[in-house]
């Protein structure tokens, strides 16, 4: 059975992005205080992400990397790309059938 984990949206749009393989702390909060500001200060947000990540860390979704001031990374599992990309293709396959429906539809 897979379990739900929550996950703040901000973290959760940053996380899903493409170029992102390696990141911290810092560099998640600066995305996310650029842009909202529901975060309040530096210190505030950079907390609140910390927060976050250690949760994901415990469930067994990122890994950490270092002491200190660590590097995190994404496991597969948590990776939605795969997803999108079949979702786009039932989407496309669908609409093509519209469209070709439409245009016989349009010559009858």
């Amino acid at each position: 059975m897979n379990k739900k984990h929550r996950i703040n949206g901000d973290i959760y749009q940053i996380l899903c992005l493409p170029s992102l393989n390696y990141f911290s702390v810092i560099e998640i909060r600066n995305s996310i205080q650029s842009n909202t500001n529901k975060y309040g200060n530096k210190n505030n947000a950079r907390l609140f992400v910390a927060r976050q990540l250690q949760s994901l860390l415990e469930a067994g979704l990122i890994i950490s990397k270092g002491t200190g001031r660590k590097k995190y990374s994404l496991k597969p599992i948590f990776s939605i790309k795969p997803i999108l990309n079949s979702l786009i293709n039932v989407l496309m396959e669908k609409l093509l059938l519209l469209i070709n429906n439409r245009m016989i539809m349009a010559v009858l």
